[in-house]
């Protein structure tokens, strides 16, 4: 993460943003009146939630469409981590019913 991104009124962070990408936090974190330990902590169990979600849904999103597609579709780290849970799945499934060639 290189940087927040706060919303409009500069109220709440919604998002967290690489030098390419920007993910919108689950949950917008509200640092008014919080002391920088109250946010920062609510800043890193926003960034654990948001990347287990879109993780998980690109998994889910992996048999459901061609590859090139999906490598478009979703952030650069959920295909680095999603192609190698994939990848491990099938390699487990060839081996367990005798196809590895």
């Amino acid at each position: 993460m290189s940087s927040l991104l706060f919303d409009d009124q500069c109220n709440g962070i919604t998002h967290m943003c690489s030098e390419q990408e920007k993910i919108e936090f689950i949950i917008p974190i509200f640092p008014k009146d919080n002391g920088v330990e109250i946010w920062c902590r609510d800043t890193e169990v926003q960034m654990f939630l948001t990347v287990k979600n879109v993780l998980t849904k690109s998994v889910k999103d992996y048999v459901k469409m061609k590859r090139v597609d999906w490598v478009k579709l979703n952030y650069n780290q959920c295909v680095l981590n999603g192609t190698q849970i994939m990848f491990t799945k099938e390699t487990e499934e060839a081996i367990t019913n005798r196809k590895l060639q």
